[in-house]
């Protein structure tokens, strides 16, 4: 749990009464490594401010993510997150606003190039039948 200032400048203010650092913690409920930390910050920095936290809030333009889909057919999330530098859960969830999927052409490539390598295979197996079925006639 994050302490506020006040709170801070009240255990600091015990211990320069003359408290020690173990008798401070125990009555604030805090780790005397934490009054350390806390002393060392006024110490270094002159302040007891909590650190701001960076987050890096970017949203990826759709129209230039439809673009880079369109000229990389075959790019994989990792790549184009890559290229607009996020994560590629952020990518997925940029397409998916944007109504793209990612359908990989070699995925369908693959499954025509089978369906016709299966068609083959039977047009085989139907031609050598019938070739048995006239053997058996004649």
């Amino acid at each position: 749990m994050a302490c506020g200032i006040d709170f801070r400048k009240r255990v600091l203010a015990y211990v320069e009464e003359g408290h020690t650092r173990k008798e401070t913690a125990k009555l604030f409920d805090i780790s005397t490594n934490t009054l350390y930390i806390w002393e060392k910050q006024l110490k270094e920095q002159g302040h007891l401010n909590r650190k701001q936290r960076i987050s890096k809030a970017q949203k990826i333009p759709l129209d230039k993510l439809e673009k880079f889909v369109k000229k990389h057919l075959n790019a994989f999330l990792k790549e184009i997150a890559e290229e607009f530098s996020c994560t590629p859960s952020t990518i997925w969830r940029a397409l998916k606003r944007a109504g793209i999927t990612l359908k990989k052409q070699l995925a369908i490539e693959n499954r025509i190039q089978k369906k016709f390598v299966n068609t083959r295979i039977l047009l085989r197996s139907y031609l050598i039948y019938q070739l048995f079925i006239v053997m058996k006639l004649v």
